[in-house]
């Protein structure tokens, strides 16, 4: 089984692919004008990172406007979800590496569906 899943924009080719490998995620951001990958250490917050995508998945349903967030044990991997009044979600992804002084950020637009899947993917191995 593999442990990779794919968070994929509604109206572009952008997307963040993600594998989780031990105590590490490896984060990649795809677009058009945007290509960078990056290891980041989670140990046991993969939970926690399941739980916000649930939190996402409430806000959506509810039509909640407030914004919710994920970080990594050292930040340097963030999202921020803030809500529409469509019904769908905006997430902004970061990605920084403060050793060799980047950072980058991508943004995605995501509907409920698109969350479910998400979620069943993610708590394949979790």
């Amino acid at each position: 089984m593999s442990n990779i899943f794919e968070i994929k924009d509604n109206d572009s080719q952008e997307s963040i692919k993600v594998i989780l490998a031990g105590d590490y995620l490896d984060v990649e951001f795809k677009g058009s004008k945007l290509a960078v990958r990056k290891q980041v250490y989670i140990y046991t917050d993969f939970p926690a990172l399941i739980q916000y995508f649930e939190n996402v998945r409430l806000g959506i349903e509810s039509k909640r406007t407030d914004i919710a967030r994920w970080a990594s044990i050292e930040d340097d991997f963030v999202l921020v979800s803030k809500f529409t009044n469509t019904g769908n979600v905006n997430i902004s992804a970061a990605l920084q590496d403060l050793e060799e002084n980047w950072s980058t950020s991508i943004g995605l637009t995501l509907a409920l569906s698109d969350i479910d899947g998400l979620l069943l993917e993610m708590k394949r191995f979790s």
